[in-house]
């Protein structure tokens, strides 16, 4: 069987500060996966038994570049790891993030 998990990154929430015009600056923020997938991510390594393939996918702009979260995903138990990084998803709506999802799953064949 073929368990697939998709993540997203997030900012690191404590690194995030406010500004005297009251918005957000996120300047400073790292980026980390988020909690909610680190979780799909260790129910994906506990449900799958001998001869099981796990596979984390996920799609964004250049916070992928981080070799930090690659390991932090890997080392989680997924047996392969497929990251697409394309500037247009940067700010990606929640459609195009699954349309994109959707595609990365189809063409790696998971």
């Amino acid at each position: 069987m073929k368990i697939i998990t998709c993540f997203k990154l997030v900012p690191e929430e404590q690194d995030i500060t406010v500004t005297p015009e009251h918005s957000l600056n996120f300047d400073r923020a790292e980026a980390k996966i988020s909690q909610f997938d680190l979780n799909a991510i260790e129910a994906a390594a506990q449900l799958a038994g001998d001869g099981d393939e796990i596979a984390a996918l996920t799609v964004g702009g250049s916070l992928l570049q981080n070799s930090k979260v690659r390991k932090d995903v890997l080392s989680r138990g997924p047996d392969a790891l497929f990251m697409v990084q394309d500037a247009q998803l940067e700010h990606a709506l929640p459609k195009e993030t699954a349309l994109a999802l959707a595609s990365a799953a189809e063409k790696n064949r998971l």
